[in-house]
């Protein structure tokens, strides 16, 4: 009966990774504006009031164009819509009491294919492949992603 139940259920043996929210600044500044979303991701569930973390990833959206040329900034806060990307990082290990963001930032050479993410958890994958990458500001941004990751009560946007 075990063997027929594993080859009806395959995905009962699949990893299904934990999620967390965090709140980091926008763009490189200090911890004036926690408003920019980003997903940790990890085998194993987070413990509350735990800080520091080995072997996750890091997943978020943001504006593909540079956020410091003007034009991109006026097309940013008037609303229009603008490419979008999906970046994901492995992180070895994450301090959260520190600034997140410089150990993000300083992984930027080191991006890593979504495809990653589908050898680890498949729906996680199919979730993240199905987000739409047009960014506005006030209806389609970092923390609606962040929310599309993590609630399972949200099919889309």
């Amino acid at each position: 009966m075990k063997i027929i139940s594993l080859i009806f259920f395959p995905g009962f043996l699949a990893e299904k990774l934990f999620t967390k929210i965090l709140h980091t600044p926008i763009y490189d500044s200090t911890n004036l504006c926690n408003a920019h979303h980003v997903v940790l991701l990890k085998k194993t569930p987070f413990e509350e009031n735990q800080l520091e973390y080995k072997d996750l990833y890091a997943v978020d959206f943001s504006p593909s164009e540079d956020i410091t040329n003007w034009n991109v900034a006026w097309n940013i806060f008037s609303g229009k819509k603008i490419q979008g990307k999906i970046r994901v990082f492995h992180l070895d290990k994450c301090d959260l009491s520190t600034n997140v963001v410089e150990t993000i930032l300083d992984c930027q050479d080191k991006l890593i294919p979504l495809d990653h993410i589908k050898d680890v958890d498949a729906d996680m994958y199919r979730r993240i492949q199905g987000w739409d990458p047009s960014f506005q500001l006030y209806r389609k941004n970092c923390q609606h992603f962040a929310r599309y990751i993590v609630d399972d009560d949200i099919l889309s946007l």
